[in-house]
């Protein structure tokens, strides 16, 4: 498990990968690597930009590739000579920038069925095509194919590029209902709309969407993540025959890419940004080696959103179909702002072979709202609607969740204090530091019975998880004053209260170990711990909250039910670290020994503790 840096490391931002079996290489941003493993590198001088995608050449399939970047360069490669054609420069290297297409967050490209598909999802977002005809480098030569954000692009030949001219291309991306589905077959286009698992993907600029991937990891389906949900996605899937999606959990995790490597599944993670995030001193992520069987463990399916949000929609009118397998709990939201009732059809694709079937109609009552909540043993693939009167204003969004909750582990927290218990704590801050050996620093702080802090002692853990006491008052105390606790939320009798950053209030549930204990409002309650998605830690319970520019406050959901005392938590190394365990003398005194499940989290040298987990545990 040791890393090494290439000596032929050129660095970068880069996210392409792609296997050219034509040549026999691995492509994997400007590196050429053959199956001897000697590698090959384009300098950034002759390519430049971030590299997010690289796929087969329209017309020379053996011999070139072609590079995406993230501001719409486009290169062509010869993949013998590695000589670059410049299509279209990378704009940052232009004054002014000019975009080659819409958006400015580029993502995808994929070839196939004669054209080269790219995506952006960035500030409006694009996905379009290039049938080789013209100048690629000339937008008027492009084709808009849908102007909607869009990230990953791949058909069933996945990262070896597309096995035939005929084979569908899938492409991912999503508005302000759903996640879409763009499937490209005999050169005509249908779009499906899934639910999304998460808000905190949702900005505009896209800049939190890294990365949406549908990949074969080895299995009979091939694994798709998208907008915090994984999904099994059958690599058969077309038109004809949309039968198999299936959700496999929630994650609050941003996974980047994954493989299947030496029998494990191995995720590359995101896990903790410098961006817009004082409270982390360096970047933190790492790879999560795991299995396909631990991925359902992440959080039971659930998921959000529809097909008309305040729209004005004709007689006989189809929605978009909409993802209605592998759910449990479901429930259709309709309402409308027409002068009269408007009855609405809704139809079943039970086998995902296009065929519909009415399964009930229902009348919504003028400027009214109706709900529908279906069987959980109602099977169907796909449901869509249709309108049977032109009414204004239609919104129709459903709401999909487990009809229990997720398995309980309490082994896994035994070490942590229970709220309202009096035993000993090891209550501390949490730091990472701006410092290259990535160390993790813990202020232990003592308190009195009122909550004042009487004695503070810096502690520092190494990658081994060894820990030592740092005697240096002057760094202790420029910790305690960047890393304090604040005051983000508010408790009355009735509830917690919440304030968004437009004055706006919101409440929370208190939990029923917390409802008349005001001491957890001493502990930390909104920190980052993965990259551009906080965690709201209040009265026993977790959330996921959104920054501002995903909705924010008002798109908050909750994650679990804990009744710990947990007085920080942050991201180190990949790992979700939790301070507030009881000491080992507390843990002595309450019989709880260190068996092998509560000893794959904690560490501890004396009476100093910390909780090392994952964030979706």
């Amino acid at each position: 498990m040791n890393v090494e840096t290439h000596p032929l490391s050129v660095e970068g931002t880069h996210a392409n990968r792609m296997i050219h079996l034509e040549s026999e290489q691995l492509i994997i941003e400007p590196y050429f690597i053959d199956k001897f493993g000697s590698v090959r590198v384009i300098s950034p001088a002759k390519m430049e930009g971030r590299l997010t995608a690289v796929t087969k050449h329209l017309t020379d399939p053996q011999n070139k590739v072609v590079f995406y970047t993230m501001e719409s360069g486009l290169y062509e490669v010869d993949v013998h000579s590695l000589q670059v054609t410049t299509l279209y420069r990378d704009p940052n290297h232009m004054n002014p920038m000019m975009y080659l297409l819409p958006g400015v967050h580029g993502k995808g490209a994929y070839s196939g069925q004669g054209r080269l598909v790219v995506s952006n999802n960035g500030l409006g977002g694009v996905l379009a095509e290039w049938t080789g005809e013209g100048d690629a480098g000339k937008r008027e030569n492009w084709t808009i194919v849908d102007q909607n954000k869009y990230t990953e692009i791949t058909g069933p030949g996945g990262i070896y590029g597309s096995p035939t001219d005929e084979a569908p291309i899938w492409a991912l991306g999503w508005d302000e209902k759903s996640v879409l589905l763009n499937v490209c077959e005999n050169k005509s286009r249908q779009r499906y709309r899934l639910p999304m698992g998460s808000y905190t993907h949702s900005a505009d600029d896209g800049w939190f969407t890294e990365w949406p991937r549908i990949r074969d990891i080895g299995e009979t389906d091939w694994l798709m993540d998208m907008f915090g949900t994984l999904f099994w996605f059958p690599p058969t899937f077309s038109e004809a025959n949309s039968s198999g999606i299936r959700p496999i959990s929630v994650h609050h995790k941003m996974i980047v890419d994954f493989a299947k490597w030496n029998e494990q599944l191995v995720l590359g993670c995101n896990d903790a940004s410098v961006q817009e995030n004082p409270l982390t001193g360096r970047c933190q992520s790492n790879l999560l080696f795991t299995s396909v069987d631990k991925l359902k463990d992440f959080g039971n399916p659930t998921g959000f959103g529809g097909v008309w949000a305040n729209e004005d929609v004709t007689a006989g009118q189809y929605s978009e179909p909409y993802l209605f397998a592998g759910y449990e709990q479901r429930t259709l939201h309709l309402s409308h702002q027409q002068d009269e009732k408007v009855t609405f059809a809704i139809e079943l694709d039970q086998q995902g072979y296009g065929n519909w079937t009415t399964y009930q109609t229902i009348t919504v009552p003028a400027h009214s709202y109706q709900y529908v909540i279906f069987p959980q043993q109602l099977q169907a693939e796909w449901i869509r609607l249709q309108v049977q009167q032109a009414s204004s204003k239609v919104t129709a969004h459903y709401h999909y969740s487990p009809a229990t909750g997720n398995k309980e582990q309490p082994a896994m927290f035994t070490a942590l204090a229970s709220i309202g218990s009096t035993v000993e704590r090891t209550d501390g801050l949490l730091i990472n530091a701006d410092d290259m050996d990535l160390p993790l620093y813990m202020v232990r702080q003592a308190r009195d019975d009122v909550g004042k802090a009487t004695q503070q002692t810096l502690y520092k853990w190494n990658e081994q998880l060894q820990i030592k006491e740092v005697k240096d008052d002057s760094l202790c105390s420029e910790f305690v004053d960047k890393y304090s606790i604040t005051t983000d939320c508010k408790v009355d009798a009735a509830s917690v209260i919440i304030r968004a950053s437009d004055g706006q209030q919101y409440r929370l549930p208190k939990s029923a170990a917390t409802k008349n204990n005001n001491s957890v409002q001493q502990a930390r309650a909104i920190r980052e711990v993965v990259t551009e998605r906080k965690l709201l830690n209040i009265h026993g319970s977790f959330y996921e909250l959104p920054v501002d520019r995903s909705g924010g406050v008002q798109k908050i959901q909750p994650i679990c039910t804990h009744e710990k005392h947990i007085y920080d938590f942050c991201s180190w190394r990949g790992m979700l670290v939790l301070s507030g365990l009881m000491t080992e003398k507390e843990l002595d005194n309450n019989a709880v020994s260190i068996d092998s499940t509560i000893s794959e989290h904690v560490c501890y040298n004396h009476d100093v503790g910390l909780w090392f987990g994952n964030v979706d545990d």
